[in-house]
């Protein structure tokens, strides 16, 4: 995939990349920052919450950081999501986040290609399993 946008901000997302990005880089643990959904598509309305995942050693404090950046971006609601334990934020990330901070060169590309080698493993799986959950909420005889 040869992207020139990757890694790249979005547009509208560049002064709320700045801002995070300062805090970001101040937070040792703090690996990857990223935003997601509408806010890193560029179509948030005025009063969408923001998401944003992120990669952290042991040690990050999630619950500070997040009130920090709710404090910093003057927002009630800001959901912080861990990439490592959610496969389909990770696969959302890698898919059209808008970059915030990598603590290392090409690490945002590095998790790009991780997580969506991971999705294509995993999902036979999560379809198969989600198929049979389907199947057995089916009322008897209906088609």
């Amino acid at each position: 995939m040869n992207d020139p946008t990757q890694g790249r901000p979005r547009s509208g997302v560049g002064s709320l990349r700045e801002t995070l990005g300062v805090y970001a880089a101040a937070e040792p643990t703090l690996q990857l920052l990223v935003i997601l959904g509408s806010s890193s598509r560029g179509d948030a309305g005025g009063e969408a919450d923001i998401e944003l995942g992120f990669v952290a050693d042991p040690g990050f404090d999630a619950e500070t950081f997040q009130q920090l950046t709710a404090s910093v971006l003057n927002m009630e609601r800001v959901v912080l999501t861990d990439l490592r334990k959610s496969a389909t934020s990770a696969f959302r990330a890698a898919r059209e986040g808008a970059l915030v901070f990598e603590r290392t060169l090409r690490g945002f590309l590095e998790f790009r290609e991780r997580a969506i080698h991971n999705w294509c493993e995993l999902a036979p799986v999560i379809n198969a399993a989600f198929d049979r959950v389907e199947a057995a909420a089916e009322p008897p005889g209906s088609l």
